[in-house]
This record gives C-alpha cells, sequence and structure tokens, in this order.
C-alpha cells in the first residue's frame, strides 16, 4: 500500500470535514443573531411571503398535532395509573378517542427503539377525524419502565410539548410585526452554505455590521482551508 496516497486522501477528508463543520459553526452564530434581532437579516419579498403563509400554516398544524398529543398521553397516564400496560392496549388494537374528532391506539414495533434500547418497544399513533395520520410517536417500553417510569417520562413529554406550543405561540405573535419571527436554524445553515461556497443568492442578505463582518470572516475562512491546507497537501 502506498503510504503517500492514504496519508492523502487523510488530509483530503479531513479538510473537507473542517469545511463542514466552519459551516455549521457559523450557521450557529447566525442564528443566534437572528433571534437575538430579527433585523440583523433582510428577506427577499416574495421569499418571506412565502415563509410567512408556510410558518402560518404549519405553526397551526403543529400546534394541533401537540395538543392531540398532551391529551393521548394524559388519557394514557389514566389508563396506567389505573393499571393498564402499554402492551395490554397494543393487543386490544382498541383506538381510543379524544376531542375535536381525534382518535388514537397504541402499536408496538421491534427494533432499537426511541431510546436505543433494543427490543419490543411502543408507538402512540394519532388520527383526525378523517382518519388521516397526524402523529407517530415512540413512548418507549412500559416494561422497563415500570408504572412510576412511565409516568414520569409521560410528565416530562407533556412538558415539553407544552412548551414547543408556549414557543411557537410566541412566534405566531409576531407575525404582524416588520420582522417577523418565522425563520428557522436551517433557514441560516443554508445561509451558511451558499455563503461559504460564495454562491450568493441575494435572497437572504447581511443587515448589521456583526453579520457582514461575520460573512467577511466564512468567507475569508473558507479560503483558508480549500486553499492555505489544500496547498500544503500538494506541497507534500
Amino acid at each position: 500500500m502506498d503510504f503517500q496516497i492514504v496519508d492523502e486522501n487523510v488530509w483530503l477528508f479531513f479538510c473537507f470535514g473542517v469545511f463542514l463543520l466552519s459551516i455549521l459553526f457559523f450557521a450557529v452564530f447566525y442564528y443566534a443573531l437572528y433571534k437575538k434581532s430579527s433585523q440583523n437579516f433582510l428577506f427577499g419579498r416574495d421569499i418571506a411571503r412565502t415563509q410567512l403563509d408556510f410558518f402560518s400554516n404549519n405553526s397551526a398544524l403543529l400546534i394541533n398535532r401537540l395538543e392531540a398529543e398532551i391529551e393521548a398521553l394524559k388519557d394514557l397516564d389514566d389508563m396506567v395509573g389505573s393499571g393498564a400496560t402499554l402492551r395490554g392496549l397494543s393487543e386490544s388494537k382498541e383506538d381510543r378517542k379524544l376531542s375535536a374528532g381525534h382518535h388514537y391506539r397504541i402499536e408496538s414495533r421491534y427494533g432499537p427503539g426511541p431510546y436505543g434500547v433494543g427490543g419490543t418497544y411502543y408507538e402512540v399513533i394519532i388520527f383526525n377525524i378523517a382518519g388521516e395520520l397526524i402523529s407517530r410517536r415512540p413512548v418507549g417500553n412500559d416494561e422497563g419502565l415500570g408504572k412510576k417510569g412511565w409516568l414520569r417520562l409521560s410528565k416530562s413529554l407533556i412538558k415539553k410539548k407544552r412548551q414547543k406550543i408556549k414557543n411557537t405561540e410566541t412566534r405566531m405573535l409576531t407575525l404582524t410585526d416588520d420582522f417577523p419571527d418565522i425563520w428557522s436554524f436551517w433557514d441560516f445553515l443554508y445561509f451558511s452554505i451558499i455563503t461559504q461556497t460564495t454562491v450568493g443568492y441575494g435572497d437572504i442578505l447581511p443587515n448589521s455590521t456583526i453579520v457582514r463582518a461575520l460573512v467577511v470572516s466564512q468567507v475569508l475562512t473558507s479560503y483558508l482551508i480549500l486553499v492555505v491546507l489544500i496547498n500544503l497537501l500538494l506541497i507534500k
């Protein structure tokens, strides 16, 4: 085996890995600056309008789904508290009715499970009034958790879902503002990618000195990775 070729390949993978990590690094900073002040960025008018409609519609669906999941978990708490098990509920194949016409059932699955533990685990599957699937969430294995463990897990899941509802509703209150909070981390990961690859579509623009400085730093960092490190590899 030619060890020089192996070393060169390792260097290439290392350079590419650093390049990808730097994209993620800057995306985190861009998103943090946006959350600090949405005025740090400008967005194309048509793109912003489309995103506004997308966020508004999907937020309403998200809240509806989370409320149904919370109601299903509370219903499960009552049944588990009365001595039922997830295994028994899955074997009964009984649909449980929720408000707003939703209904749910418990189904068993076999695999690594939601917490990395192999074997049989269970999912809460929720349907709307038309019978369309709106949620499928793993809830673990009640044999491993036990009654108290399940109730602790359920309480934790409900708390997280309520917090997510609160955060979404808070963001929805900004929809009528000049700078609504409708963009996610993934939008700034995209912005980081098009910045570092110097594509620059112009649909997202820096609107403050600190963001422009960060953009310049990212471009120079990408040149450092692609030019300096790869040239060091070629010289070897």
